[in-house]
């Protein structure tokens, strides 16, 4: 039996999956650093990217689909959390940016 094909699939899968988890931890540690505040949301919001990745990639069309919606998802995602962040109270009568304001709660 040859296992060649097989054992790159698998380095290549290991290889993947460890650099989502350095993206993943260098979010997490580039947050703590600079807010100080310890934001444990990053496995929630890849989860959703997971799910939303996986919604997409069983779609007719597949990975296609997936290449063209994600791009779309991120920037309405984006602009989503600007609209909001501008349009709440408590950042407007604060009159701080939202990291400070998010600061004054320690």
């Amino acid at each position: 039996m040859s296992f060649e094909g097989h054992l790159f699939l698998a380095l290549l899968e290991g290889t993947v999956t460890g650099f989502v988890l350095a993206l993943t931890a260098l979010g997490l540690s580039l947050v703590f650093g600079v807010m100080r505040i310890v934001n444990v949301a990053h496995g929630e919001f890849f989860m959703l990217g997971a799910v939303i990745a996986w919604y997409f990639s069983t779609m007719p069309g597949g990975f296609l689909a997936a290449l063209v919606a994600a791009p779309l998802l991120v920037g309405g995602v984006a602009f989503l959390g600007s609209v909001l962040a501008t349009a709440s109270p408590a950042i407007r009568a604060s009159r701080m940016p939202p990291a400070e304001a998010l600061r004054s709660y320690e």
